[in-house]
């Protein structure tokens, strides 16, 4: 569906913005770009539609050259992708109505087909009671659905997002997201979103596609993403491979005996693949072991639960190492950290 090749873009004598950048976003399919601030994500968005246009590569929507085309033919295949500004970029002048209605009529549609697409629209964001109301008399969950409503006026194959829950609050961006995945099945849309804040990315996408200086350096599914990224970026940007928070003395007296002890201090990651419940399944059930969990960091992504737990296993130190043989087995990852005397 969208196919950037070899992208290269710097802004005058600056340094490059994107370098060397190639990425293929299938039909349907919703991906998150993130990185650090000035990485080149938002600037990598804007080539899609030639806001920016890249000084070197190729952008292809569907099957179109955009670099290829004039300037009234790139309006016109511009209408097959709608974009959700971060700062919702309405015109305070003129109604929600009218804000969505302005692309419609900017394409020279009827009055009459122009009111029965915006009210659909209204319809699906839920604002179709202050459809005359004006910018400055709503609230921003209420903005950033007006600007998401003008974005689908021409039925876009594409939906790019910048930022989209950046100027929202955490209850109204949980809403803004839940909406964007809805409306994204329901009407077969392709969606790009750059976000500094991952909780969107792990509620929203499909795959994660993460910048660093300009630079595409990883490119992974959601689930296995926030259970592991590949990049070294991938793993600052999700504190991924830090231990998970765990009680300090317990943590100092494990690493400070080397021995095998009655209690044994382990780090487990539990990645996309990892059966719900295997961890306590495996120590506790077929091994008969004690088990405490002392602290770790989950996170739900799709229908996974991915992270880290820190867990005291209690038990003969054999049966530890059986079971921690079982556990490799099902490609658990383990790390021992030590030993303590007992379970306080």
């Amino acid at each position: 569906m969208i196919r950037l090749e070899r992208i290269t873009h710097r802004f005058g004598v600056c340094p490059t913005v994107l370098d060397d950048v190639s990425l293929e976003v299938p039909r349907g399919e919703r991906l998150a770009i993130i990185g650090r601030s000035g990485s080149g994500k938002s600037t990598l968005l804007r080539c899609v539609n030639l806001l920016v246009r890249p000084r070197w590569g190729r952008v292809v929507v569907g099957e179109t050259d955009l670099l290829a085309l004039d300037e009234h033919e790139l309006s016109i295949a511009r209408r097959d992708i709608g974009m959700v500004f971060q700062h919702f970029a309405l015109l305070g002048r003129k109604s929600v109505f009218e804000n969505v209605a302005f692309p419609l009529e900017l394409a020279g549609r009827s009055a009459a087909e122009t009111k029965q697409r915006v009210d659909l629209l209204l319809s699906l964001v839920g604002l179709s009671e202050v459809a005359h109301r004006f910018p400055a008399q709503l609230s921003g969950g209420q903005r950033q659905r007006v600007g998401l409503a003008r974005a689908l006026a021409h039925e876009p194959r594409v939906l790019l997002c910048d930022e989209p829950t950046s100027a929202l609050d955490a209850a109204t961006a949980e809403e803004a997201v839940a909406l964007l995945r809805r409306l994204s099945v329901e009407l077969d849309l392709t969606l790009l979103v750059v976000t500094h804040d991952l909780d969107v990315a792990r509620a929203l996408a499909d795959r994660v596609a993460v910048i660093e200086a300009g630079r595409l350096v990883e490119t992974t599914p959601a689930s296995a993403f926030f259970s592991g990224p590949t990049s070294a970026a991938g793993r600052r940007l999700t504190g991924h491979g830090s231990a998970p928070p765990m009680p300090f003395p317990l943590v100092s007296e494990a690493r400070s005996r080397a021995g095998v002890g009655p209690s044994t201090l382990l780090t487990v990651s539990l990645g996309p693949g990892t059966p719900r419940g295997a961890l306590i399944e495996t120590l506790a059930t077929r091994f008969r072991l004690g088990v405490e969990v002392v602290g770790g960091h989950l996170d739900p992504v799709g229908p996974h639960t991915v992270g880290q737990l820190a867990v005291l296993a209690h038990g003969e130190p054999t049966v530890i190492r059986q079971a921690l043989e079982a556990l490799s087995a099902q490609h658990i990852t383990v790390e021992v950290l030590g030993h303590v005397r007992d379970a306080a």
